[in-house]
């Protein structure tokens, strides 16, 4: 079952649903938002751009081990934008995602970054993951792409699972607190 604006409001305010239906006070799913009025849509969240990465070296993936590729940031140009040739970014969100045990989140692109041409791939946000998510947008138009800062470009949907993880059982990878200041 995918979550609704009704729903996403409930968890915006700060209840989570807990395994047997009931809810708790707890941590909204979404914070540091440019603009909730805007970003809530019927089925999801829209999330926005904070940073763009150019990739400069070649990464590794293994069965139980990685080595990401080095990346070096690319700045806004006076009137917040950056205009991009062709290839594959890594984007950083604006937004703190706190995934609550019962959800998973998936985000796709948006319409609009398909119809300019272009694609964001993501992967799955299971259940206990908080962090600042990164993104990868892939600039296939030939013509590139100019990109404004805070553009949305992926709509995150939450989807409710078949029985809640208890705690302890959420994601703790690597990616756990990504992008959140250490301290």
């Amino acid at each position: 079952m995918i979550l609704t604006k009704p729903d996403l409001e409930e968890l915006l305010g700060k209840v989570h649903f807990k395994p047997d239906g009931t809810t708790e006070p707890a941590r909204p799913i979404v914070t540091d938002e440019v603009d909730m009025s805007i970003q809530l849509q019927p089925n999801g969240i829209d999330l926005t751009v904070k940073a763009v990465r150019k990739f400069f070296a070649c990464g590794v993936i293994g069965f139980n081990d990685k080595e990401l590729p080095p990346t070096v940031p690319i700045e806004w140009d006076d009137n917040g934008s950056i205009c991009l040739p062709e290839g594959s970014y890594l984007v950083e969100l604006n937004e703190t995602l706190d995934i609550p045990l019962n959800l998973v989140g998936t985000a796709i692109p948006r319409s609009t970054v398909l119809r300019t041409g272009n694609t964001v791939a993501t992967a799955l946000f299971d259940g206990g993951y908080v962090g600042k998510p990164s993104v990868l947008l892939v600039v296939l138009n030939s013509h590139g792409l100019t990109l404004k800062r805070n553009a949305r470009i992926v709509q995150l949907s939450f989807h409710l699972t078949t029985e809640g993880l208890e705690d302890g059982e959420g994601y703790d990878g690597s990616y756990q607190h990504e992008g959140m200041a250490q301290g």
